[in-house]
């Protein structure tokens, strides 16, 4: 299985993307400009989160990065370097947003059920 994230709105305040899993649009997505990881591929590993008490899936061997993950949230204030998921784009408060974003989290974690080291291949595509 192969996930693709296309990064397509790059500015000073988010950049907003989309996840593709092998090819089809899967959710969207919202990160910290400053915190953004090089584009390229690298391998996700499954692991558990002591601050969100579950399973989620981890980007590994990321330059001077530890701890990158997929998970729900809306804002930016919702992360500090992760990626946040949603079922689609928005704003709330003014503010870049994903929005659906547990719904989002609970569908990408169901297609990649049972999966052993997928990757995740990191496109700039602005």
């Amino acid at each position: 299985m192969q996930l693709t994230l296309l990064r397509m709105e790059t500015n000073w305040e988010a950049i907003r993307g989309a996840l593709l899993v092998d090819g089809r649009v899967t959710c969207w997505t919202l990160e910290h400009p400053h915190m953004a990881i090089p584009a390229g591929t690298y391998p996700m590993n499954l692991s558990v989160s002591p601050t969100f008490r579950q399973h989620l899936w981890e980007i590994m061997d990321v330059p001077d990065r530890t701890r990158i993950l997929l998970h729900a949230g809306n804002t930016l204030a919702d992360t500090s370097g992760c990626i946040l998921v949603g079922k689609s784009a928005g704003e709330l408060g003014g503010k870049p947003a994903v929005l659906g974003s547990a719904n989002a989290l609970s569908n990408l974690m169901r297609l990649l059920d049972g999966q052993v080291k997928p990757t995740i291949e990191i496109k700039e595509v602005v």
